[in-house]
C-alpha cells in the first residue's frame, strides 16, 4: 500500500517537474524571440474593427471599441505577423509600403516607411 503511494507521489513529482522545465524552455525562447533587430518588412493588408455596445439602464449609455491591425511580411524568411497598432500608425501606413519593423514577439513598437 505505501508502496504504490510512494509511486504516485513520485509520478505526480516527475510531471510537476518536467511541466515547470517545459514552461521555462518556451518562456526562455519566447524572450530570444523577443530581442530580435528590426527587419525589412512590407505591409500586406490593413484590418480595423469596430463593436459597439449600448446598456439600457437607467440611463442610456453606448460605447464603441476599434482595434486596428496590421499584417506585415518579413523579407528575409517570408514570414507574416498581424499587429495591432495604434490609429496614426493605422493611418499612416498603406498597403504595399515596405519599410523597418520593430517589434518584440507578438508587440509591436514601429514601422519606419523607407523612402
Amino acid at each position: 500500500m505505501f508502496e504504490i503511494v510512494g509511486l504516485l507521489i513520485g509520478i505526480i513529482a516527475t510531471i510537476v517537474i518536467c511541466s515547470i522545465a517545459f514552461i521555462a524552455i518556451k518562456a526562455l525562447r519566447e524572450w530570444s524571440k523577443n530581442n530580435k533587430l528590426p527587419v525589412k518588412s512590407k505591409v500586406l493588408a490593413k484590418n480595423s474593427e469596430t463593436t459597439y455596445h449600448n446598456s439600457n439602464n437607467d440611463n442610456f449609455s453606448s460605447s464603441s471599441r476599434t482595434v486596428r491591425t496590421i499584417t506585415f511580411q518579413d523579407s528575409l524568411n517570408n514570414t507574416r505577423r498581424v499587429f495591432r497598432v495604434r490609429r496614426d500608425v493605422f493611418d499612416l501606413t498603406v498597403e504595399g509600403d515596405v519599410g523597418t519593423l520593430v517589434h518584440q514577439g507578438t508587440r509591436f513598437h514601429s514601422f519606419n516607411i523607407c523612402q
